[in-house]
C-alpha cells in the first residue's frame, strides 16, 4: 500500500509555532517522516499517529508553556532583585558622596576661618607695631626738637650777652633754621606716615586678594565634585 503523504514543513512550522528550536523540530519531523515510511503506514495508522502527533504536541506546548512561565518568573525575580540591589548600591553611594562633599566643605570652611583669622592677626599686629613705631619715632623728632631749640635758647642767650647788637638778626636767623627744622622733621613725619599707609594698604589688598581666590577654588572644587556625582549616577542608571 503507498504511504500516504507527509508535510515535514507544515509540522516543523507547528513545531517552533509552540517555542520548540527549529534545528530540534527538523530533526523530529525527519524521524517522523522515515518511521511513517518504514512501516508503510496504512490511511488508519496514519490517522492514529496524527492523533497521537496531537496529543504529543499539546504535551509539548503545555511543558513548553510550563517552562517558559517559570522562565519568566525566574528572570522577574532576578530583574527585581537587581534593581533593588542597583537602587541600595545607588543610595549608598550618594550617601557616601554626599557625606564626602559635607566633610570637605566642613574642612574647607573652617580652613578658610583659619586663614582669614590668622591674616586679621597679623594685619592687627603690623597696625600696632606701625602704630607703635610712628609713634616713637614722633617722639624722637620731638625729643630732638627741644633740644635743638634748648640749645638754640641757651647759644642765643650767649651770643646776646656777648654782642647784643646783632641779636635782631641772629633771632631771625635762629627763627627760620627754627622753621626750617619743624618743616623738615613735618615733612619726614608725613613721608613716613604716607610710606607705612601705603604698606599697610598693599598688604590688606593682598590679604584680601589671596581670601577670593582660596573663595573661588571652594566654589570651583565643590562644582567639580557635583558634576562628578552626576556623572557618575548618569552612568550607575545606564
Amino acid at each position: 500500500m503507498q504511504a500516504a503523504a507527509f508535510d515535514t514543513h507544515d509540522l516543523v512550522k507547528r513545531l517552533t509555532g509552540v517555542g520548540m528550536p527549529e534545528p530540534q523540530a527538523e530533526i523530529l519531523a525527519a524521524e517522523q517522516f522515515l518511521t511513517l515510511h518504514e512501516r508503510l503506514a496504512t490511511k488508519r495508522d496514519l490517522t492514529e499517529l496524527k492523533a497521537s502527533n496531537k496529543r504529543d504536541i499539546k504535551v509539548l506546548e503545555v511543558r513548553l508553556k510550563h517552562n517558559l512561565e517559570a522562565l519568566e518568573a525566574r528572570l522577574k525575580n532576578s530583574l527585581e532583585k537587581q534593581n533593588t540591589e542597583a537602587k541600595s548600591n545607588l543610595e549608598a553611594l550618594e550617601a557616601r558622596l554626599n557625606n564626602s562633599l559635607e566633610k570637605q566643605n566642613t574642612e574647607a570652611k573652617s580652613n578658610l576661618e583659619a586663614l582669614e583669622a590668622r591674616l586679621k592677626h597679623s594685619l592687627e599686629q603690623q597696625q600696632t607695631e606701625a602704630k607703635s613705631n610712628l609713634e616713637a619715632l614722633e617722639a624722637r623728632l620731638k625729643n630732638s626738637l627741644e633740644q635743638q631749640q634748648v640749645k638754640t635758647k641757651n647759644n642765643f642767650k650767649t651770643q646776646e650777652a656777648a654782642n647784643k647788637s646783632n641779636l635782631d638778626a641772629l633771632e631771625a636767623r635762629l627763627k627760620h633754621s627754627l622753621e626750617k627744622q619743624n618743616t623738615e622733621a613735618k615733612s619726614n613725619l608725613d613721608a613716613l606716615e604716607a610710606r607705612l599707609n601705603n604698606s599697610l594698604q598693599k598688604q590688606q589688598t593682598e590679604a584680601k586678594s589671596n581670601l577670593d581666590a582660596l573663595e573661588a577654588r571652594l566654589e570651583q572644587y565643590q562644582a567639580e565634585t557635583r558634576n562628578n556625582f552626576k556623572a557618575h549616577e548618569a552612568a550607575i542608571k545606564k
